[in-house]
């Protein structure tokens, strides 16, 4: 046999005397509108409760996708600029002089140059708007003062915006989170730290 709970429900006289009218004209007790009231309020809880963890899946997903779609952004276009780069250096042709110490000396040189040109070509900012996009975000990223390789971003919390840091997930891991102030981290003093 279950148990039963038991819920107590402080009301002043304005709201007894509203339940009691109320109770009466559907021709019930007071106690079983109390107790629909209850369910309900447990009802919605629960719903909002859900609502929650679905709203916090559907962010991690987006922000899986997102990242997903920078990286193949961004490796789309050092293909393309690599096969860009390629046809280019292909397309040009040598002249053919008459001495061929002098067209080896020519090949030579356009060889280094290509190797010298080559790293750019990977380095170059990318056309992609959402790589763009996190490009400058890592940029103005605040560095992590715990880890040192990590970078500091924004989070909205259960008690409002903090700031953590971007090595989170990765190993080694950082798990050093601080307090917003102003759109800013709040870092500890070194009298706070004792240090």
């Amino acid at each position: 046999m279950a148990a039963k709970q038991t819920y107590s429900v402080r009301l002043d006289s304005d709201q007894r005397l509203q339940l009691d009218a109320r109770a009466e004209s559907m021709e019930v007790p007071v106690g079983y509108l109390i107790r629909l009231a209850i369910d309900a309020y447990l009802k919605q809880q629960e719903e909002k409760d859900y609502l929650s963890e679905v709203e916090k899946r559907i962010a991690v997903t987006i922000d899986r996708l997102a990242r997903q779609v920078a990286k193949d952004r961004a490796e789309q276009q050092m293909v393309v600029g690599m096969l860009d780069y390629l046809r280019e250096w292909l397309a040009f042709t040598l002249p053919t002089p008459a001495d061929k110490n002098q067209a080896n000396d020519l090949m030579r040189e356009r060889d280094k140059v290509f190797w010298e040109r080559l790293p750019l070509q990977f380095t170059n900012t990318t056309k992609a708007k959402v790589t763009t996009y996190l490009e400058e975000k890592t940029r103005a990223a605040l560095p992590c003062p715990t880890c040192g390789t990590g970078s500091l971003y924004p989070k909205e919390g259960k008690r409002g915006l903090y700031w953590y840091c971007s090595n989170l997930k990765a190993s080694p891991r950082c798990e050093a989170t601080f307090p917003d102030a102003d759109g800013r981290p709040l870092f500890p003093s070194a009298e706070t730290t004792g240090q």
